[in-house]
């Protein structure tokens, strides 16, 4: 097998199902995105290992990012960052009167 067809049977599509996998959150789906990542790597370290160092690169990067961690699990609340940034804006004012 060429490196070319490495890529095209196991890199390109790896690559598409780990991004669509690790896009959300949760535990299961973080799972699902590095065991494909491995797979991915398993297959082309066999063929062209500079392909799978840049599939170990990419892993590690994702890891150090903290997908797949503790805080995937606990519930995401997307307003408490911006209610934090209406309760300085009203010290703020208040302040300035």
């Amino acid at each position: 097998m060429t490196v070319a067809q490495a890529w095209i049977l196991a890199g390109i599509p790896a690559l598409a199902v780990a991004v669509i996998a690790l896009i959300g959150r949760g535990w299961w789906r973080a799972l699902v995105g590095y065991g494909v990542l491995l797979a991915a790597f398993g297959v082309l370290v066999t063929v062209d290992r500079a392909s799978a160092a840049l599939f170990a690169t990419l892993i590690a990067l994702i890891y150090a990012s903290g997908r797949g961690g503790r805080l995937e699990a606990e519930p995401f609340d997307s307003t408490a960052g911006s209610r934090a940034l209406q309760r300085t804006s009203d010290r703020d004012l208040l302040s300035r009167q």
